[in-house]
């Protein structure tokens, strides 16, 4: 039994290795000017640009989901907050128009918008009601 348990630990952590390596890899070809940036890569490639201080990087991701991006409103606006994105998060702001629009992208946990966020949607909420 405690083999199998070895086993199952051991190529979880292979699993996991080849995903971290895979994510740097995309980050490498981004960075090298290989057109990886996309729905399914771009948070990766924010988090890294985060982590190891590449403004650029950040930059082309902001463009990217201003401009091409099929994500939620709500994805947006989070990120936005995360990396510090203000012309994403001026944006997805600008958009709400509606009570609706405003719980569509209230997320289940407040710490995934940081204070500024939430001052503009309360400012929101206030508008939609006079």
């Amino acid at each position: 039994m405690c083999g199998d348990v070895e086993d199952h630990l051991g190529m979880s952590w292979k699993i996991r290795l080849l995903r971290k390596d895979q994510k740097l890899k995309i980050f490498l070809e981004f960075l090298y000017g290989e057109s990886v940036l996309n729905d399914e890569t771009v948070y990766e490639i924010l988090k890294l640009a985060d982590m190891y201080d590449v403004k650029t990087a950040n930059r082309q991701c902001e463009k990217f989901l201003l401009a091409d991006s099929e994500k939620s409103i709500k994805d947006k606006l989070t990120a936005a907050a995360m990396y510090n994105l203000e012309n994403l998060k001026a944006v997805c702001l600008s958009e709400i128009k509606t009570v609706s629009d405003l719980r569509s992208i209230v997320p289940e946990e407040s710490s995934q918008f940081d204070t500024d966020v939430w001052m503009n949607l309360f400012l929101k909420l206030l508008s939609f009601s006079k």
